[in-house]
C-alpha cells in the first residue's frame, strides 16, 4: 500500500535544484545552522543528510480514501520514520548538475501495510550557453532535463513547473515523511526534457528584435493512467523598446502545438504576444536590501474548438532581507500553459507564494512557506476549475554544527472540478495536515570552489 507514497517522498525534488537553487530556506540543511561558511556557495559539493523522527496526521473533512486493495484508509494516525541522502551539485559557468541518492522508511501501524523501505535514485540537468555573432545580434541556447514524482505534483500548488512548484524540496527531508494521503496511491514517474533557443539584434540603442524556438518533450512511466506523453514546440518573434532603462515594453506573435500519445486530437494556438519588463537585468534593486522582478502580458490561445481566448498574464516577486539571518518574500504568477501532460488541457492558473526564514537566536531558526493555486483546466467546460494550496512552518534548534532537532507543522489541500481529468488514484477534493518532530544530521563530505577565473 505504499509503495507509492515512499516513492513520491523520495523523489518529490530530487530534480529541482537547478531552477530553484537561489530560492533554498534555512531549512535541511539549515544554511544559517549548519556552516555558514556552505552559504558562499562552492562550485562542487557532496553532502550526506539523515533524519529520525515520528509524525502524525489528520485527513481533514469526511472523504474516505481507500488503498489499491479496496481497504479504507484511517483519516488520522501516527507513525516513525527514517531517511537518509547522499546528495551532489555542480554549478559552473554554463552548466549546473544536481543529484540524489536517497531512502526513506516509514512505519504507521495503523496502516494495512506497517513499514515500507525504499531507495530511488535521481539527478538534474541544466546547460545554457550564448555566443555573440556580431556587436548587434546575439544568440543563446538552453537545455534542461528534470524527473518528478506525478503524485505530489498533482496536488501541489503549481505543479510541473508552475510558479511554486518544486520549490525546495529536499526527497529525504523530514517534511517529506508526511505527504497527503491523497497522493500515496498516485503512481508515475514524470520527466521533462526542453530546449530552447533565442536570436537577439539591436536595431538601435532603445529597438531590439528577436525570435526564438522551443521544443519539449515530457514522458510519464508507471502510470494508471492514459496521459503518458507529449511533445510540443513553439516559435515567435517579439519587437523590444526600452522606455527607460528599467522600463521596456514588447510586441509580438507566437505559434505553437502540442501532440499528446494518448489518444487525442494536437493542439495548436496562435497568440499574440504583448507586455512590459520592469527591471534592470532579472531584477530591480528597490532598496539595499529589497529587489524587485515584475513583467506582464496578453497572450491569446486557442481551445479544442478553434476559439481564440486572450488571458492576461504578469509575474511579480519581492524579496526583502532584514538583518543578517532574516529575508521575506512575496511572489504572484498568473501563466497560461498549453503542454499539459496532467490534465491534457490549456491551464490558466493564478499563483501566490511567500516565505520567512531566518535565526531566533544562534542556534534556533525559523521557516515558514506557504504556496495557493487557483485556475481553471481548458476554455470548453464548466466544472473545470482546480484550487490547491500548501502551507509549512516550523523550528530547527542547532545541536552542534551539523546535528539539530526540528518541528514542524505542513498543511496540503487540492480541489478539482468534476469535468477535469485526473490520474487514476488522486481524489477530486482532499485536505489534510500534520506535525513532525524528528533529529537531522547534515554533513559535507566535500566542497570545492573554483579559481575566479575558471569560468572565462
Amino acid at each position: 500500500m505504499r509503495a507509492s507514497f515512499i516513492t513520491t517522498a523520495v523523489m518529490v525534488s530530487a530534480f529541482i535544484g537547478i531552477a530553484t537553487a537561489n530560492a533554498q530556506s534555512t531549512r535541511r540543511p539549515d544554511l544559517n545552522l549548519f556552516g555558514p561558511g556552505y552559504r558562499g556557495g562552492p562550485q562542487q559539493t557532496l553532502g550526506v543528510t539523515g533524519n529520525l523522527g515520528a509524525t502524525f496526521y489528520d485527513q481533514l473533512g469526511r472523504n474516505v480514501t481507500f488503498d489499491p486493495a479496496g481497504q479504507p484508509v484511517p483519516d488520522h494516525g501516527w507513525g516513525t520514520f527514517g531517511s537518509a541522502g547522499l546528495g551532489y551539485n555542480l554549478h559552473l559557468a554554463n552548466v549546473a548538475i544536481d543529484g540524489t541518492l536517497g531512502g526513506i522508511a516509514t512505519y504507521y501501524p495503523s496502516q494495512s501495510d506497517k513499514i515500507h523501505t525504499s531507495v530511488v535514485p535521481g539527478g538534474g540537468l541544466a546547460a545554457t550557453w550564448t555566443w555573440d555573432l556580431g556587436k548587434k545580434t546575439h544568440l543563446s541556447a538552453g537545455t534542461g532535463l528534470r524527473m518528478r514524482p506525478v503524485g505530489t505534483e498533482s496536488i501541489l500548488p503549481g505543479g510541473f513547473g508552475g510558479a511554486g512548484g518544486g520549490a525546495a524540496y529536499d526527497p529525504t527531508g523530514p517534511g517529506n515523511a508526511f505527504l497527503p494521503p491523497a497522493s500515496w496511491f498516485v503512481s508515475g514517474t514524470y520527466l521533462t526534457f526542453s530546449n530552447t533557443a533565442l536570436l537577439t539584434h539591436d536595431i538601435t540603442r532603445r529597438v531590439s528584435l528577436s525570435g526564438n524556438y522551443e521544443y519539449r518533450r515530457d514522458w510519464a512511466w508507471n502510470l494508471d493512467s492514459p496521459q503518458v506523453g507529449l511533445w510540443s514546440q513553439a516559435v515567435g518573434a517579439r519587437l523590444n523598446y526600452a522606455v527607460t532603462r528599467d522600463l521596456s515594453v514588447y510586441a509580438g506573435y507566437r505559434l505553437d502545438e502540442t501532440h499528446y500519445e494518448a489518444p487525442q486530437a494536437p493542439s495548436r494556438a496562435s497568440n499574440l504576444d504583448f507586455g512590459f519588463n520592469y527591471g534592470r537585468g532579472v531584477v530591480l534593486q528597490l532598496t539595499r536590501r529589497t529587489t524587485l522582478a515584475l513583467n506582464g502580458g496578453v497572450t491569446g490561445t486557442a481551445d479544442r474548438l478553434g476559439n481564440e481566448h486572450f488571458s492576461v498574464v504578469g509575474h511579480a516577486f519581492l524579496e526583502h532581507h532584514m538583518g543578517r539571518t532574516w529575508s521575506t518574500s512575496l511572489g504572484y504568477d498568473r501563466r497560461v500553459e498549453t503542454a499539459q501532460l496532467l490534465f491534457q488541457e490549456t491551464t490558466l492558473t493564478d499563483t501566490v507564494t511567500g516565505q520567512l526564514h531566518g535565526l531566533i537566536s544562534r542556534s534556533l531558526g525559523f521557516h515558514a512557506s506557504a504556496q495557493w493555486e487557483q485556475g481553471q483546466v481548458g476554455f470548453t467546460s464548466v466544472n473545470n476549475g482546480l484550487d490547491r494550496a500548501s502551507a509549512n512552518a516550523g523550528l530547527q534548534w542547532a545541536l552542534g554544527r551539523h546535528y539539530a532537532l526540528g518541528a514542524d507543522y505542513s498543511y496540503y489541500h487540492a480541489n478539482f472540478g468534476s469535468q477535469v481529468r485526473l490520474p487514476v488514484g488522486l481524489p477530486s477534493d482532499s485536505a489534510s495536515h500534520g506535525v513532525q518532530v524528528y533529529f537531522t544530521a547534515w554533513a559535507p563530505l566535500m566542497q570545492k570552489r573554483g579559481r575566479p577565473n575558471a569560468t572565462r
